[in-house]
């Protein structure tokens, strides 16, 4: 009985997920408790191998747990048991797309003839349109989704993709917006409308975004990423370095935020800086041409053509047949026979303004969310 009963909910839970009106209800899990859930399907797909059901939910949870090509097999058995479901055609079209896989399309399409409509299935076609530059196609599903069911965020996140495609960013702001007042839980409406704010410039609305998603995700590193890119952009080269070199504490495999960080001194023309941050980049990533062709460079900016020439040697002996560094080493010789050892600095970067480097991220200004209340509103 306690089993039927269990059965009974994961199933709930999983229908929750998947429904256009009730998804924004269904309960937060643990991995623990999937990894119970999972560790009795498994018990149930042992006791009846020829029930489609167990091996969807599990297909189901596995996928939520990013392990996508053990969702794939189970999915695919519950398809060989039941070929003519539409929610086990999604499900298979929705784990093949997060895999980057084939036939994800073929398959969403195959659900839609078995008339399983709901907004995720419309959502999803219109992505996998949208990912082949179909346009209309993609706004047309789109407009399916938000016919169903005009309060779900994912097709608004959809929606903002497509419009940002489209080269328009006021609109794509918006319906990201409207993404996130409909799932302020989800890291990827945060995370795609900072970046649209990043690509326009608009450096005080990410700013903002990117401090209310931390507060919402503490536990997320690439939050703090994202802060060093929005600060950086600003021109705020001290402010980023030191959020990059935070970052890199918490996340050392993370090299190529070295580079990050020697860019920003040898815009400053900090060039012995410079190179040591590029030079720890080369010695974590030794097979990395680009690294020690910077970390040379830096040495050139400085003048100090010989020990350009010797690094460049080396890093040769390690990789060596690589053309850029070949043709970097035969500038820097050339320079030295002729006897022109002058660096041609780049252009004096503008100074950054002191008090913008004590600016206090509490005192931005006050943008204003669409709360829950506000949701219930507009669905009025």
């Amino acid at each position: 009985m306690r089993l039927i009963l269990f059965f009974v909910f994961s199933f709930s839970l999983w229908s929750c997920s998947d429904s256009s009106r009730s998804a924004y209800n269904i309960p937060e899990v643990e991995k623990e408790g999937v990894d119970v859930i999972l560790e009795q399907l498994s018990e149930s797909i042992k006791s009846n191998p020829s029930n489609a059901a167990p091996y969807y939910r599990r297909a189901y949870w596995q996928y939520k747990l990013g392990k996508y090509d053990e969702a794939l097999i189970d999915i695919s058995r519950a398809e060989r048991l039941n070929p003519n479901s539409g929610e086990i055609l999604y499900l298979k079209s929705a784990i093949l797309y997060k895999a980057g896989k084939p036939n994800a399309l073929e398959n969403a399409l195959f659900a839609e003839d078995q008339d399983y409509e709901t907004p995720e299935l419309f959502t999803l076609i219109g992505n996998l349109y949208l990912d082949q530059k179909n346009y209309q196609k993609a706004e047309l599903y789109f407009k399916k989704a938000e016919s169903i069911y005009p309060y779900y965020g994912e097709v608004f996140r959809a929606r903002g993709k497509y419009s940002a495609l489209m080269g328009d960013t006021v609109t794509a702001i918006r319906n990201y917006k409207k993404a996130l007042s409909f799932r302020s839980d989800l890291f990827e409406h945060y995370d795609e409308l900072i970046k649209i704010y990043l690509k326009s410039r608009q450096v005080d609305s990410a700013l903002y975004f990117n401090e209310l998603a931390i507060a919402r995700f503490p536990e997320n590193s690439e939050l703090e990423f994202n802060k060093g890119l929005i600060l950086e952009n600003a021109g705020l080269l001290d402010s980023a370095a030191v959020v990059y070199r935070s970052f890199l504490r918490n996340q050392p495999e993370r090299t190529e935020v070295y580079e990050r960080i020697g860019n920003l001194y040898f815009r400053k023309k900090n060039y012995p800086a410079a190179f040591a941050q590029y030079n720890r980049w080369a010695e974590l990533e030794p097979n990395n041409a680009v690294a020690r062709l910077k970390a040379s460079r830096a040495y050139v900016a400085q003048g100090n053509l010989p020990a350009a020439k010797y690094y460049l040697i080396k890093a040769l002996e390690a990789i060596p047949d690589n053309t850029a560094l070949k043709a970097e080493l035969n500038a820097v010789n050339y320079r030295i026979e002729s006897g022109n050892d002058r660096f041609n600095a780049p252009q004096e970067e503008e100074e950054e303004d002191p008090r913008m480097l004590q600016m206090d991220l509490k005192q931005l200004p006050k943008k204003r969310l669409l709360n829950s209340r506000d949701s219930t509103r507009n669905k009025r």
